[in-house]
């Protein structure tokens, strides 16, 4: 007869057969541990189920049966499986460490983040760390739009139903203090052998404040528990004798009763610890025959419970019922706690949208308070609920994909703290899963919680902010016995010990306070963060109307003559540069360098464990920023930096630069002052988004004291600095762009069809261009009166005099960065240079390697940095006018006329071969129909006898292998119905298209189709047909759709073009001739 068994922290329910009775299984759910009732029997022994033979492919032939939720269902389990497989490995590694220090709570699996030195604490050597990304509350952004939901026709948007009107009771509830305030000497160091030679250690202790606690179980005769007072650190008395179920066992909160489920009898079982004998049982298993939930508030009580049951309460000690509870219909287990005086009860009901508190003195409820619900008004899953240690605060944790933190004051029941965090609590603190106490722990100040035993969550500033390490030996129960300490099980497997563990006040105090002003976890050890303003921020409409050009000339800054007329060294020998960013004005450059190398050491070899003399404290820094002086070459600063950063921007006059983070975390930016090196401010504009949402993608300076940043959820704002007050913002695709003077910034519209002119510092709209801006990349003459916009491959050219476009052509090549050469020529992707008279590539450039390209030009010339050579190892800054005078004689002695293989004007063969099986369509006509069409409409003539051809064939062929299935008809989902066996021949319909060009191919698409059921994601066989005859219907039928579907290119580009008439390397020295990429 099968056992049903229920998990009392999940709820997950399990059948199971009669071979596992009396022996405990884990929960696949929340890994903990489920005792089956009943009595093992000693004869009886797993049975091993019998290896079945090679299955034969099974599936689902019937009208209107879908494959794919069978496929899904069965993908989804082994998912499940394996997921939970690898949790309990992880959770089951041994300790290859020796027994470490009780105290060193950090030993193990420190994460690891980046940039960001490592602070000590006494007690706590270099460990743990801040939770890397760790989540600020939900954002609160006014007049900050989200993207906007699409207007789909047909598709209603679903509206946010009203918040429920609820009948409350009215608050009348008395705050219930612990009996006793229970207070440890923090200079004493609290450690208790748990005797445990093999396993990880067992600990009870009280869910309420307490001084007390019990080390080891008492499964069987045996087994002996022994309970402690922890002030003392001595022995309180010794349990044996009796057998109690450890995971249905609870202490109570003075240390005076152990009260236990036993195992088979189901009951529970009063030990008088003092005494050390049983009092009695209090019969249980009647009413509740999996009693899991239980507990003994303020130790003059026992009261259990159990989904859609009344709630008992017995005496302590008498054992006689006070009284039965009828709980509200529905409620949630996990919402059931207890004040730490044992008076208050709380629970939450009516479909979780109801928190009630009860007094247990007289069983009435004397309170109630709306529950937290989403944001589309919907209840939230309670995780638990948990008194302050004082009893004055409640806090909840809710959610299942996004937690939320809610704390209430239990005098008023007003909710004084709300923390919403854009992910799952469980899902981000590392060792969460494997935690089994209640998931919320009050620090004694009420200043911070313990979540999930790993992260602590700050009052203030939300978090988590700091992260503790998981035990590998097992994770046991961890309690704050004061602000600074932590009660748990450490040590290696064999030598565990009940001990006090101290948190690192300082390292959490300075996370805590990063937090607070905007950061994460890898802000500390950074410079100061300023939190980022909103309050007042505007929206732009960039699908407004144009209006009128409104739009003048913007010429840069006028360079002084002779500028960087020869190479500017920017390094010392042995340094690279890695980034180079050149001021509006061309009249400062910063680039970032690595750190000089440091210098042989000579110094004697240090006697053992004694430092070298004159041997260098401070470690050298991560990144150092040099600025230089471009007119006068001197090298005016450099700034040395402890963290990675990526050099993002200058401004104006050079006097500022930015710079934010790399890697996964680049949220955060930061302004250092070019002059002194000071840092100036910085900030994480994108904290409060969601997680995808916070990572700066683009930053630029508007003036000295703005900025516009675009985040990674395509958010654009002006900030003004210091004070990181946002100015106005809007939503864009991509990176805006300045004009030459400043004066204008260009931004895609709304719908990507146009692109506008806005004051960069007010936001005021004066004019607009259509063009399309998906992809676009925009670039300014220096004078400011033209603007040049490459998209892919197709070049327009506009006067912004008049905004009116001077003309549109299309190169082979396109790029992501485009700058004027002159008057006449483009630089796309700092490599093909356009001459836009000829309106093709004519030359091919390529910085020296282990150079690099500056972004834009303010003199009309291209500037770069290449080193010198490879005798001295330094790097120079260059500035060169394109084309070169080699490249000048070479094209003004050709002419300049770009050959195509295929364009307007040519001709192709076609050479179509579709063989068709008998009773199929033959679509070679439609193809040839079709391909003939395409190329009509790009000026291309179909003819026969030309060196193009574009070659198309089609045929089946079997593979020689056999299917074979179990089918079920007239059922769905594969249950009940006829079955019969189905055996295939498998065949593929082979689809091969190919263009070429006197023997070289210039594209290919190849692809198959089979006949094999697992290909079709519906199958319905039609009357009168029979499966074989169906399936290869639908086989020479898609492949057909996909024959048809193909779009042959509509021009295809020689070397010339793409390459152009010559290529040349920019080194430090001049241009150095190289061969065309096709070898030309």
């Amino acid at each position: 007869m099968p056992i049903l068994v229920e998990c009392d922290v999940c709820g997950k329910k399990y059948r199971l057969g009669e071979d596992r009775a009396g022996t405990t299984i884990e929960c696949k759910e929340c890994f903990g541990e489920i005792d089956v009732p009943g009595r093992r029997s000693r004869s009886s022994s797993p049975r091993r189920a019998a290896a079945p033979n090679r299955p034969v492919r099974r599936h689902s032939i019937s009208p209107g049966v879908n494959p794919l939720l069978i496929i899904g269902g069965i993908l989804g389990g082994i998912l499940f499986l394996v997921v939970a497989l690898v949790v309990v490995v992880v959770i089951m590694l041994p300790d290859k460490a020796a027994d470490p220090d009780p105290n060193d709570f950090a030993r193990q699996n420190r994460p690891v983040i980046p940039q960001m030195p490592a602070p000590r604490a006494p007690n706590f050597p270099r460990g743990p760390r801040p939770v890397p990304g760790g989540m600020r509350p939900a954002p609160n952004i006014p007049n900050v739009p989200n993207i906007p939901t699409p207007n789909i026709p047909n598709i209603p948007v679903p509206k946010v139903p009203e918040p429920p009107k609820l009948d409350l009771i009215a608050w009348n509830v008395e705050v219930d203090p612990p009996a006793e305030i229970y207070e440890f000497d923090v200079e004493k160091e609290i450690r208790i052998p748990t005797g445990d030679r093999f396993g990880t250690g067992y600990m009870l202790l009280p869910t309420m404040p307490t001084a007390f606690v019990s080390v080891g179980r008492n499964s069987n005769d045996r087994e002996k528990s022994t309970v402690y007072d922890l002030r003392t650190r001595k022995k309180v008395a010794e349990i044996s004798g009796i057998r109690l179920d450890h995971n249905v066992s609870r202490l109570s909160q003075d240390g005076k009763f152990l009260v236990g489920r036993m195992p088979f009898e189901g009951n529970l079982l009063v030990y008088d610890i003092k005494a050390k004998k049983p009092l009695g049982k209090i019969p249980t298993k009647q009413q509740y025959p999996f009693l899991r939930n239980f507990e003994l508030p303020g130790s003059k009580r026992i009261v259990a419970w159990e989904s859609n049951k009344p709630m008992t309460i017995w005496s302590l000690p008498a054992g006689d019922i006070e009284r039965t509870m009828e709980l509200p219909k529905g409620f949630e287990v996990q919402s059931i706690s207890f004040s730490p005086g044992g008076r208050l009860m709380t629970v939450i009901h009516e479909s979780n949208k109801i928190l009630r508190v009860y007094d247990l003195d007289n069983g009435q409820p004397v309170g109630e308070v709306a529950a937290p619900l989403d944001e589309r008004n919907r209840a939230e899953r309670c995780l638990c609920l948990v008194f302050s240690q004082d009893g004055k605060e409640l806090a909840g944790l809710f959610g299942t994909f996004k937690s939320r933190l809610v704390t209430w004051d239990v005098e008023n029941g007003k909710t004084v703290v709300d923390h919403k965090f854009g992910e799952s609590l469980r899902s981000i603190i590392k060792g969460a899963f494997g935690y089994r106490a209640p998931p919320l722990e009050w620090f004694p100040d009420r200043s911070k919680w313990l979540v999930y035993g790993h992260a602590i969550v700050d009052r203030e500033a939300g978090g988590p902010v700091w992260s503790a390490p998981v035990d590998t030996a097992g994770t046991a129960t961890r309690r704050m016995i004061d602000n600074e300490r932590v009660l748990t099980i450490s040590g290696a497997r064999g030598n565990r010990t009940v001990a006090s563990l101290k948190l690192p006040k300082e390292e959490i105090d300075t996370a805590i306070t990063v937090v607070r002003s905007g950061g994460n976890a890898a802000d500390v050890g950074l410079p100061p963060l300023t939190l980022p303003d909103q309050k007042t921020v505007r929206t732009i409409d960039t699908a407004a109307e144009f209006g009128d050009w409104q739009v003048k000339s913007d010429p840069a800054p006028k360079l002084p003559a002779g500028l960087l007329s020869k190479p500017l060294t920017l390094t010392s020998p042995g340094q690279q540069v890695q980034q180079a960013v050149l001021s509006r004005s061309g009249t400062r450059l910063v680039s970032k360098v690595t750190p000089k190398p440091r210098a042989a050491s000579t110094t004697t070899k240090p006697a053992k464990n004694k430092p070298a003399e004159n041997e260098p404290t401070e470690k050298p820094p991560k990144t150092l920023l040099s600025v230089s002086d471009v007119a006068s070459g001197d090298r005016l600063k450099e700034i040395p930096l402890t963290f990675d950063c990526i050099l993002t921007a200058v401004n104006a006059d050079g006097t500022r630069c930015l710079v934010r983070t790399p890697g996964t975390d680049q949220g955060r930016i930061d302004v250092f002052s070019t002059d002194d090196g000071s840092h100036i401010v910085g900030w994480r504009p994108y904290q409060k988004e969601e997680k995808r949402k916070r990572n700066v993608v683009f930053a630029t300076f508007i003036d000295d004291t703005h900025v516009l940043t675009r985040g990674s959820g395509n958010q654009v704002v002006l900030w003004e600095i210091p004070s990181c007050k946002a100015i106005y913002s809007f939503e864009t695709r991509q990176n805006p762009t300045l004009s030459s003077g400043g004066r204008y910034l260009v931004v895609p519209g709304k719908t990507n069809q146009d692109v506008r002119f806005y004051e960069p510092l007010t936001g005021q709209l004066r004019g607009g261009l259509k063009s399309l801006a998906i992809g676009a990349v925009c670039a300014f003459h220096p004078n400011g009166e033209r603007l040049a916009i490459i998209n892919g491959g197709t070049i327009k050219l506009w006067n912004l005099k008049d905004g009116k476009m001077e003309k549109e052509f299309r190169v082979a090549l396109g790029g992501q960065t485009l700058k004027w050469c002159g008057d006449r020529y483009l630089l796309t992707g700092n490599r093909s240079l356009i001459d836009i008279e000829k309106e093709l590539i004519v030359w091919t450039y390529a910085v020296a390697p282990g150079g690099l390209n500056l972004e834009g030009s303010p003199d009309g010339r291209h500037w770069f940095v290449a080193p010198t050579s490879f005798i001295d190892r330094t790097m120079a800054l260059s500035a060169v006018s394109l084309p070169h005078p080699d490249a000048v004689a070479k094209l003004s002695a050709t002419a300049l006329k770009a050959s195509t293989i295929l364009g307007p004007g040519s001709k192709v063969s076609l050479n179509v071969n579709i063989n068709a099986p008998a009773g199929m369509s033959n679509a070679s006509n439609q193809f040839k129909q079709h391909v003939t069409s395409v190329f009509k409409q790009a000026g291309i003539t179909v003819a026969a006898g030309q060196p193009i051809v574009l070659t198309a064939t089609m045929s089946r062929q079997s593979t020689g292998k056999t299917l074979e299935y179990q089918l079920t008809e007239g059922s769905r989902f594969g249950i009940g119905g006829n079955k019969k066996e189905l055996k295939l021949a498998e065949t593929k319909v082979n689809c091969n298209i190919s263009l070429t060009y006197r023997g070289k191919s210039y594209g290919e698409s190849k692809r198959f189709f089979s006949n094999d059921l697992v290909s079709f994601f519906n199958v319905r066989i039609p009357e009168g047909k029979s499966a074989e005859q169906y399936l290869a219907e639908q086989q020479w039928q898609n492949a057909t759709k996909h024959m048809l579907a193909y779009i042959p290119p509509k021009v295809i580009y020689s070397a010339d073009a793409r390459y152009g008439f010559g290529s040349s390397q920019l080194t430090a020295k001049g241009f150095k001739a190289m061969p065309l990429p096709t070898g030309k």
